[in-house]
């Protein structure tokens, strides 16, 4: 008989096989494989104790003003003042009307007081106001070197 007539007489059609036997032993261990690709990250751990409180630091410049306010009503009138005395007994003004030399002298006089003094108020008031000037001249000094100064720490 020829072999693959043996074989093929020797098969037993599946239907009719038996229960199958216990596995065999394990065969040889293969060969080394390819290292796999990295793996996902895992979960981020639990943060860590907050630390102490740092040192307060300085104060920051000052803000604009606000708008400036609705104007208030306008309060009661002061008492009136003394009436002078009329007639000759009266002081002569620079408005009234010399009858005489010596009236107009007085006039003269009057107006030259009256504008000593205006002098005299004139040269307090630009003596104040060099003196502001030279307080706002210091400040505006004060106030460029702040900005300065914070300007360079920010961008440290």
């Amino acid at each position: 008989m020829s072999p693959a007539k043996a074989l093929r007489e020797k098969r037993v059609p599946q239907v009719l096989r038996g229960i199958p036997g216990p596995p065999g032993p394990a065969g040889p261990a293969g060969e080394k494989g390819d290292t796999g690709s990295q793996g996902t990250a895992g979960s981020r751990g639990t943060a860590g104790n907050q630390g102490a409180k740092g040192d307060t630091g300085s104060q920051g410049i000052g803000g604009k003003h606000g708008a400036k306010g609705e104007t208030g009503s306008q309060g009661v009138g002061g008492p009136r003042g003394q009436t002078g005395m009329k007639g000759p007994e009266g002081a002569i003004g620079p408005a009234g009307r010399a009858t005489n030399f010596g009236d107009l002298v007085k006039q003269v006089a009057y107006v030259d007081r009256s504008i000593e003094h205006i002098y005299n108020e004139m040269g307090t008031h630009i003596t104040r106001m060099t003196q502001l000037q030279k307080d706002l001249d210091a400040l505006r000094e004060t106030v460029r070197q702040l900005a300065t100064r914070a300007k360079n720490s920010a961008v440290a």
